[in-house]
């Protein structure tokens, strides 16, 4: 299945995702990956998304290694205080030593 990534924390979740979205499509080496944004599931007894998603088709050429990078490249620009999901993982990356390896292996992590 491929990569879903969220993000959690910012006042306005939905327009934080749409940012990430526009620099993954400005990203050179994603080109051709097919990026589309989907609605969070609803948990019983909620009303509405809790945010906007962007799942992933990695295209021909792209890996999870350059995704995971444009990813913490994007989150580290921001300067509110927001963190990632990725594939149902939370991840603060501001706050870990090696994000790139961590979103990597999330990505890589398959959801049913």
């Amino acid at each position: 299945m491929d990569p879903i990534i969220g993000v959690v924390g910012a006042s306005d979740s939905q327009l934080e995702v749409r940012s990430l979205l526009d620099w993954l499509r400005r990203e050179e080496d994603l080109r051709g990956s097919v990026m589309t944004l989907m609605d969070a599931d609803v948990a019983p007894g909620h009303m509405g998304a809790i945010s906007d998603l962007i799942q992933v088709a990695v295209g021909p050429g792209a890996t999870l290694t350059v995704l995971a990078g444009a990813i913490v490249a994007w989150v580290q620009s921001r300067t509110s205080d927001l963190h990632m999901t990725v594939n149902g993982v939370d991840i603060d990356v501001k706050r870990v030593r090696h994000p790139e390896l961590i979103v990597e292996q999330a990505l890589a992590k398959r959801v049913e």
